[in-house]
C-alpha cells in the first residue's frame, strides 16, 4: 500500500532502507528488493546521497535525486513513495498528478493511489476532481476497513476534514457497523469544531466500553474549555443520559460536563443517582464533595459533605465528610478574611470535634494536626498547639510517623524560644521519624550526618559527624532546612552552611530557594566586619518568628538605616514589612515595601517588593485594584522574575477570569 510518510517515519524509513541496502544478507536485500539489488552498483550510491540531503532538509536536491532513479524503474513502490513525498512538500501538485495518473495504468484498482490523487487535486484547488478520485478509491476499499482509514489519513494529511468525515460515515454503510471509526470521527469533528457530532461519538465510544470515562474526559477537554464547546457536550451528555440512565459512566461523564461548565448544584443531583446507582454509602458523593472544593463551590461541597455525615453508618467515612466540611470552612476563612482569630478559632475547633467525636478513625489524627497548625499560626497559641501536638505523636499512625508533626513541634518551640528542643524535634525526622535520645546519639544510629550535644556550659550544639558518609545525608528537606535555620539563628554561620549545601542540592525539594538564599546572605557577610550585622539581622528573624515584634522591628530599623552601603539593608526592609504586616500596620509595611523600590535601585529583592506590594494590597487591604496595579507593574518592570508567573495567575483570579 502507497502511504505518505510524515517525517519520524520517513527518518525511521531511512534507517531501515539503509540497513537493508548494505546489509550483509545480500539474498534477503535481492529478495526484498529485486531492483534495488540489480542496479546496486550506481543507484546505492545515488539512493544514499538523496537520503542524505533529505535527512539534512535540502528537499530540493533530494526531490531531484529520487525522480531520477524512479525514472529508470518506474514500477518500483519504494521510489515512488520518495517522489510522491518530497514533491508534495515542494508543493509540485501537476508533476505528480502526471506520475500517479501514469502509475494507474499498471495499477488501476489500487485505492491508495485514488486517496493520493485526490488529496494532490485538493491541493491544486479542483475540489470537483478531488471528490471524484476519492469516490473510487472508497469503492475500491470494499470491505476493508484499513482501507477506509489510509483514504481518510491521506485526505487528513491533506487538510480535507470533511472529506474524511464522509469517508467514514460511507465506510459505516458499506460496512453495515454504525459503530465503526468512533476514535478517527471524534477526532476529525473535533478539527471541525462541530462539537455536537465530536461529543456524540466520545459519548458512544463509552457506550461501547472502547475507552474509559477518563480518557474521554480528557479528549473532550480540547474543546470543553469553551462555551460553545461545553454546551454542544453538555447536550449531547444529557440526552445520552435520559436514554440510559442506569450507565454509571455515563452519569459520571455527564457530572463531569457540568462542574466544567460550573453547574455544581446540577452535578450534585446527578452524583446522587451515581451514589444509589453503585450502592457506595456515599463514598461517590464524598468524590463529588472534593471536587467542588477544588472548584472553589463551597456551598456545594459543604452540601455534600453534610449529606453525607447525616445519611453514613460508617463511623471513619462521617470523620471524613466532618474533616472534609472543616476544610471548606478552613477556605472560607482563609478567602474571606484570613486576618480573623475569632474565624481561626472557630476551624481549630471544628477540627477538634472531629478528633473528640471520631477518635479512632483516621481523620482523628489529621484534625489534632490541621487543629495545631491553625493554632500555631496564625492564632499563636503555642501551648495548645504544642498540646495537640504531642497527644498525636503518641499515637502509632501514619501522619505521626512521617515527620509532620516533629517539624510543627519544632517551630513551636522556636517560638517559644526552646531552640534546643526545637533541634531534637528536627532530628526526629533526621532519623526517620524514630525517637532520638536527648544524649549525643552514637554513630551507628545517628544517620543525619550532624551531631547534637551538650558543651561545657550545658547548652546544645551541632556538630558534623565525620564518621556518616556524605551518600547517607538523605534527610527530609523541610526539616534539614529547618535545622539549618536552627543554627543560623544561633549565630554558627559556618555550621549552618555546611547543612544548608545539603539542601541546596535537590532542586525539587520545597526548601531549596530558601535554602539557597540563606547561603546567599552567610556568604554576602562572610567578612569578619559583617558577622556582628549579621547576627542581629538572624537574631531580628528569630524574634519575628517568636512574635516579638517591637524588639525585631528596632533591629531591622537600625539595620535599615545605613542604606545601600549595608548589604542587609535592603532584606532588613523586605523583614521589616513582613513583621509590620504580622501587626496588621498595613501602611507602614508597604512604606517599607516601597523603600527599597525608592532608595535601592541596585537591589536584587526589588521584584519581590513589588510583589510583597501587590500581595499585601489583595490578601490584607482587599484593594482589589491597586493589588492589580502592583502585579501588572511587576510583570512591566521585571519581566523575568521569578514571580511573573504568580503575578499573572492573581491578576486573572482578581478580574474573574477574564
Amino acid at each position: 500500500m502507497l502511504r505518505i510518510f510524515a517525517l519520524p517515519e520517513r527518518i525511521m524509513r531511512v534507517a531501515v532502507t539503509r540497513t537493508l541496502a548494505y546489509s550483509a544478507a545480500g539474498v534477503l536485500c535481492v529478495a526484498l528488493f529485486p531492483a534495488f539489488a540489480a542496479a546496486q552498483s550506481g543507484v546505492n550510491e545515488q539512493y544514499q546521497l538523496g537520503l542524505t540531503y533529505e535527512q539534512n532538509g535540502d528537499i530540493e536536491n533530494a526531490a531531484r535525486i529520487y525522480y531520477d532513479i524512479f525514472k529508470s524503474d518506474t514500477a518500483n513502490g519504494l521510489f515512488f513513495n520518495d517522489v510522491q513525498r518530497t514533491f508534495l512538500e515542494l508543493k509540485r501538485y501537476g508533476a505528480l498528478d502526471t506520475i500517479i495518473t501514469q502509475r494507474m495504468k499498471a495499477l488501476p484498482n489500487d485505492y491508495s493511489l485514488y486517496a493520493l490523487l485526490g488529496a494532490v487535486r485538493y491541493h491544486e484547488g479542483s475540489q470537483h476532481a478531488a471528490d471524484a478520485a476519492w469516490d473510487t478509491a472508497i469503492t475500491l476499499a470494499g470491505s476493508n476497513s484499513s482501507a477506509y482509514r489510509e483514504i481518510a489519513a491521506t485526505m487528513m494529511q491533506a487538510e480535507a476534514y470533511k472529506p474524511a468525515a464522509a469517508c467514514y460515515i460511507r465506510a459505516r454503510k458499506t460496512l453495515h457497523d454504525k459503530n465503526a471509526f468512533t476514535s478517527d470521527l471524534a477526532y476529525i469533528y473535533t478539527m471541525l469544531l462541530d462539537y455536537t457530532d465530536a461529543a456524540e461519538e466520545y459519548i458512544r465510544q463509552i457506550k461501547l466500553h472502547q475507552a474509559s470515562v477518563g480518557i474521554v474526559e480528557s479528549r473532550m477537554g480540547l474543546f470543553t474549555t469553551t462555551p460553545d464547546g461545553v454546551a454542544a457536550a453538555l447536550a449531547a451528555g444529557r440526552r445520552a443520559v435520559d436514554n440510559n440512565g442506569d450507565n454509571a459512566d455515563l452519569l459520571f461523564l455527564y457530572a463531569w460536563l457540568l462542574i466544567e461548565n460550573k453547574s455544581y448544584d446540577e452535578a450534585y443531583d446527578v452524583y446522587q443517582k451515581i451514589d444509589n446507582l453503585h450502592k457506595s454509602g456515599g463514598r461517590d458523593m464524598m468524590a463529588f464533595a472534593a471536587l467542588a472544593m477544588q472548584g472553589a463551590a463551597y456551598d456545594a461541597s459543604l452540601k455534600a459533605y453534610r449529606a453525607v455525615d447525616e445519611a453514613a453508618n460508617d463511623d471513619n467515612l462521617r470523620a471524613w465528610a466532618e474533616f472534609g466540611a472543616a476544610s471548606v470552612h478552613e477556605r472560607l476563612w482563609l478567602r474571606t478574611n484570613a486576618d480573623s482569630l475569632p474565624l481561626a478559632a472557630a476551624v481549630a475547633n471544628e477540627y477538634d470535634d472531629v478528633s473528640t467525636k471520631h477518635p479512632k478513625s483516621k481523620w482523628a489524627d489529621s484534625s489534632l494536626l490541621c487543629s495545631a497548625r491553625i493554632r500555631f499560626e496564625p492564632m499563636f497559641d503555642c501551648t495548645d498547639a504544642a498540646q495537640r501536638i504531642l497527644s498525636l505523636i503518641t499515637r502509632n499512625s501514619p501522619i505521626a510517623r512521617s515527620g509532620e508533626a516533629y517539624i510543627l513541634l519544632g517551630k513551636i518551640y522556636t517560638a517559644e524560644n526552646l531552640l534546643d528542643s526545637a533541634a531534637i524535634e528536627y532530628h526526629h525526622v533526621f532519623a526517620g521519624a524514630a525517637p532520638v535520645p536527648t544524649e549525643q546519639p552514637n554513630d551507628e544510629t545517628n544517620a543525619g550526618g550532624f551531631i547534637m550535644r551538650r558543651n561545657g556550659s550545658g547548652s546544645m550544639e551541632i556538630i558534623r559527624n565525620e564518621n556518616t558518609p556524605p551518600a547517607q545525608l538523605d534527610f527530609a528537606q523541610e526539616a534539614r532546612y529547618l535545622f539549618a535555620e536552627l543554627i543560623y539563628f544561633r549565630g554558627d554561620f559556618d555550621s549552618s552552611m555546611a547543612l544548608l549545601k545539603e539542601c541546596s542540592t535537590s532542586p525539587k525539594a520545597p526548601y531549596t530557594n530558601n535554602a539557597i538564599e540563606m547561603e546567599e546572605i552567610i556568604t554576602e557577610n562572610s567578612k569578619p566586619e559583617s558577622r556582628d550585622a549579621l547576627k542581629q539581622f538572624a537574631q531580628a528573624e528569630l524574634l519575628q518568628r517568636q512574635h516579638n515584634t517591637d524588639k525585631a522591628l528596632a533591629i531591622l530599623e537600625n539595620i535599615a538605616a545605613a542604606g545601600p552601603d549595608n548589604p542587609l539593608a535592603d532584606r532588613a526592609l523586605i523583614t521589616e514589612g513582613i513583621v509590620l504586616t504580622m501587626i496588621h500596620q498595613y501602611d507602614q509595611a508597604l512604606s517599607a515595601y516601597q523603600k527599597i523600590l525608592d532608595a535601592f535601585p541596585e537591589s536584587i529583592l526589588r521584584d519581590r517588593a513589588q510583589m510583597h506590594i501587590g500581595l499585601l494590597y489583595e490578601e490584607h487591604m482587599h484593594d482589589t485594584t491597586s493589588a492589580i496595579s502592583a502585579y501588572e507593574k511587576l510583570l512591566a518592570d521585571y519581566p523575568n522574575s521569578i514571580y511573573s508567573d504568580e503575578a499573572r495567575k492573581r491578576i486573572i483570579a482578581l478580574r474573574g477570569n477574564s
